[in-house]
C-alpha cells in the first residue's frame, strides 16, 4: 500500500477546533506561591491586575434608592444655575474694570498730551508692556491648559 497523502492524514485526526478547553482549576495558594516567586516588576504587575480585577463594594451603595437621586439631581441642577449666576455677575465685573482702565487711560491721555508729551509716552509704554505681559500669561495658561485637558 502506498502511503496516505498530507490531506488524508488531515481528515483522518479528529478535529480539535471545536473542542472548548475549560481552564485548569488551581488552587489560590499556588497561585499565591507562583507571584511570590516572580521578579520585582512581573510580581507588581501581577498585583495590580488582581486588585483591579475584583469590584469592591460599599455598603452604602445598597441604601442609595431612588430618592436619593432624584435629591442628587436636584442639587445638581441647583449648583448649574448658581455657576450660572456667578458667572454672569463676572461678565459684569470684567466689563466694569474695562470701562474704568479706558476712562482712566482717557483722562491721563487727555491731561498730560497738551503739557508732557514725553512723560505721557514713558506712561504708555509702561501700561503697554504690563498689558503685554499679562495677555501673554493669560495666553500661555490658556494653551497649556488646552494641552492638559486634550
Amino acid at each position: 500500500m502506498s502511503e496516505p497523502t498530507e490531506l488524508e492524514r488531515r481528515e483522518e485526526e479528529p478535529d480539535r477546533t471545536t473542542e472548548i478547553s475549560t481552564p485548569a482549576k488551581i488552587p489560590p495558594e499556588q497561585i499565591t506561591e507562583a507571584i511570590e516567586r516572580m521578579p520585582l516588576p512581573m510580581r507588581e504587575v501581577f498585583e495590580m491586575m488582581a486588585v483591579s480585577s475584583t469590584m469592591p463594594h460599599h455598603p452604602i451603595l445598597d441604601k442609595f434608592k431612588d430618592e436619593h437621586v432624584k435629591q442628587f439631581l436636584d442639587n445638581d441642577k441647583l449648583e448649574a444655575e448658581r455657576d450660572y449666576r456667578l458667572r454672569s455677575t463676572n461678565r459684569w465685573f470684567h466689563l466694569t474694570y474695562v470701562v474704568i482702565a479706558l476712562f482712566s487711560l482717557g483722562l491721563l491721555i487727555v491731561f498730560l498730551l497738551p503739557n508732557n508729551k514725553d512723560l505721557l509716552t514713558d506712561i504708555l509704554k509702561i501700561i503697554l508692556a504690563f498689558g503685554g505681559g499679562v495677555a501673554s500669561g493669560f495666553g500661555l495658561k490658556t494653551q497649556l491648559d488646552k494641552k492638559n485637558s486634550g
